[in-house]
């Protein structure tokens, strides 16, 4: 089991995570790379979910955060995985 801070780990889908773990978790301060959408999240994790205080990073068309061929740049809270709350988005 994964249990320490600075930890790697690389997924089958070519995304990457680089952070705490705690319990084979993501758990704390972390980032990860999602090679399969080009997304970057920067944040805090709580039980292997995006949990707190994060930035969201999205590249080119079709990205999750509001659509368009630029670069979107979402900050804010997450729960469970999901934006939460009020946040603020740029659009570039």
């Amino acid at each position: 089991m994964r249990e320490d801070k600075d930890g790697q780990c690389f997924y089958f889908n070519e995304g990457y995570y680089i952070g705490n773990w705690v319990k084979d978790l993501r758990q704390g301060l972390g980032e990860h790379f999602y090679k399969y959408n080009d997304e970057r999240y920067i944040g805090e994790w709580r039980d292997d979910m995006r949990e707190g205080r994060g930035i969201l990073i999205c590249n080119g068309q079709g990205n999750t955060v509001g659509g368009g061929a630029g670069q979107n740049h979402y900050e804010g809270r997450f729960k469970e995985d999901q934006k939460h709350g009020s946040g603020i988005l740029k659009v570039t």
